[in-house]
């Protein structure tokens, strides 16, 4: 009998719709199985990144900030300004022994499959498991997600698009019924969001906060009294999501004013040049160019004849009052949110953009069709849910399998990338150089640049498979011989007949220290492209320079260390709760 009872209560907990959910995104990432890679807008980027953040990390920095040989070899604070996450996730991989494109390549599969994960998850929560079934596969196929990858090799932000069904399961939860473990999760889901990808954050940011107003006024009406622990519970989750996203935010914000900002926002990447118009929500094209000013864009921004299919038929169905109050209300609400999303990414909305300065990181409005995907899964699941309520009894009701059926099959065409032959240089550094060569305009620089670099005098020495020679000698008569270069470490005997000015081909920045003779060594930054300088007097000496946290820096990742252990106090140890029975029995 106890066997039997076990038995049952496995067969309740299998869930058979999800494994086929997670198994049918197959389609979406077995290109990505095999040795070749793929060429994209910026698919190279995964992989330089993936071998500037591995030095730094090799040399045992838990949170890298100095991508080494960016530049033709100068370096740049890349990972400053890059949300690192997805990149974290790419490592993982190395360390099992994947090569550098086999690792990106798998980050990307499990980013589908973590995706797909949420969805299901979350749709099952608000729709019913056959519900789960179409919007995780809506999810997972509708255009811009394949966009993503296949066309512009976003990893973080694919990543980031992977996240946000997770974070809305955590919100959700939150609201509806508040304690400590479930403050953590939304924290960690919403901070964890930021270390991804932060541009997409932003984006993303006020959907979630609508959702969290809407879901709390709900409770409020529900409960007929101001609901003060899901209001508490939302500040302490937001919060607790800043708390965790310091590390990354604060050097982000404090040290823009280092960098040559304008080259990030600038030309092609100024909003007023990338926005959408209303036509090509709809239209079929499909291209692997990129977005340009005005409609004759070369990549698609398409939302999907099914996935506007879904979104009438949610709407239709919510007219006619065939769903639950609590779906009914979630179709109006995210259908006002695309609403409000489609506008944000058309001409019309320039005002807006004008009046909110900071938006202009955001380089493109037509991310907001990440966060649409998002939408237009969800309502997806409202059809799939008023069809499984006429067709009861059955594993897939025939709407169910129809509508999921013509997701994959309208998006198969889209699910081939355009694949390129095994690259040794994809494997080193040197990918990184081509890339720089073909897009001069792309070559990092900083406030103190007084021209963009367009070559290096290292990039033979990097060709050669040499440590690049860093040193060199402005004024006065010393040799310099290199001892050591690891990247993020610098080291060299000098010997100086004169005092003498040494440069090191290495961008200046704050972080950057040096030793001579084991002493604090002063540097600056030195002629057109703002090299690291220093002065050394007559005499033989031992110069050291490491990249180092600021002290901002420091404080800023030891806050997100506090936070993570806060969350995980929160998570592992919640406030047991005291029933009522245990209380009488202790008063008498």
């Amino acid at each position: 009998m106890k066997g039997a009872v076990s038995k049952r209560h496995w067969q309740q907990k299998f869930d058979m719709l999800a494994v086929l959910a997670l198994a049918l995104t197959v389609f979406a990432w077995m290109p990505l199985v095999g040795p070749f890679y793929f060429k994209a807008h910026d698919s190279r980027h995964a992989l330089f990144y993936a071998v500037e953040f591995f030095q730094s990390v090799a040399e045992g920095y838990l949170v890298p900030r100095w991508g080494p040989d960016f530049a033709f070899g100068r370096g740049y604070p890349v990972f400053v300004f890059y949300s690192p996450l997805s990149l974290y996730i790419v490592q993982s991989f190395r360390y099992v022994g994947l090569g550098v494109v086999a690792s990106v390549k798998a980050a990307y599969v499990v980013g589908f499959l973590f995706g797909a994960a949420g969805m299901y998850r979350l749709a099952r929560r608000w729709f019913g498991r056959q519900a789960a079934l179409l919007s995780t596969l809506a999810f997972t196929y509708l255009p811009y997600h394949l966009v993503d990858i296949y066309v512009r090799g976003a990893l973080a932000e694919f990543w980031a698009l992977a996240w946000f069904p997770w974070v809305l399961l955590a919100a959700d939860a939150l609201v509806g019924r508040p304690d400590r473990r479930r403050v953590a999760a939304f924290g960690l889901a919403y901070g964890a969001l930021i270390w991804v990808h932060s541009l997409t954050a932003i984006l993303f940011t006020p959907f979630l906060g609508l959702f969290l107003l809407a879901r709390w006024l709900a409770v409020w009406r529900d409960a007929r009294a101001l609901p003060w622990r899901p209001a508490l519970g939302i500040a302490g989750g937001v919060g607790l999501g800043l708390w965790i996203a310091v590390g990354f935010l604060v050097p982000n914000v404090a040290e823009q004013k280092y960098i040559a900002l304008e080259q990030w926002t600038s030309k092609n990447y100024q909003y007023d040049k990338q926005f959408v118009y209303p036509g090509q929500f709809l239209s079929p094209f499909w291209g692997f160019g990129y977005a340009v000013e005005g409609p004759e864009d070369g990549m698609s921004f398409q939302l999907g004849i099914v996935g506007v299919g879904l979104v009438a038929g949610a709407i239709w169905l919510a007219l006619r009052d065939e769903l639950s109050r609590r779906q009914r209300e979630l179709v109006w609400l995210f259908a006002a949110q695309l609403l409000l999303l489609l506008w944000a990414m058309t001409p019309a909305s320039a005002w807006a953009w004008r009046a909110l300065p900071p938006l202009q990181f955001i380089q493109f409005p037509w991310r907001l069709l990440a966060v649409a995907v998002t939408v237009v899964s969800v309502m997806g699941g409202a059809v799939a849910a008023w069809a499984a309520r006429q067709w009861r009894g059955l594993v897939v009701a025939p709407p169910v399998f129809i509508l999921s059926a013509l997701v994959l099959l309208v998006a198969l065409p889209y699910t081939v990338p355009r694949y390129t032959p095994p690259n040794p240089r994809e494997e080193t550094v040197l990918v990184l150089f081509d890339f720089e060569r073909e897009h001069p305009d792309m070559v990092g620089y900083l406030a103190t640049t007084q021209q963009q670099p367009t070559s290096s005098p290292m990039l033979a020495q990097f060709e050669a498979g040499q440590p690049p020679q860093k040193f060199r000698v402005l004024s006065g008569q010393a040799e310099v011989r290199q001892l050591r270069y690891r990247g993020v470490v610098v080291e060299a005997e000098i010997r100086a007949a004169t005092p003498a000015t040494i440069e090191v081909m290495t961008y200046f920045y704050p972080g950057w220290q040096g030793w001579l003779d084991g002493q604090p060594l002063p540097l600056r930054p030195e002629g057109i492209y703002g090299h690291i300088a220093f002065n050394v007097p007559p005499g033989e000496h031992r110069v050291v320079l490491r990249f180092t946290d600021t002290p901002l820096r420091r404080v800023a990742t030891l806050t997100t260390g506090l936070g993570l252990l806060v969350a995980a106090v929160l998570g592992l140890f919640p406030r047991r709760r005291t029933s009522l029975s245990s209380k009488n029995a202790r008063r008498h």
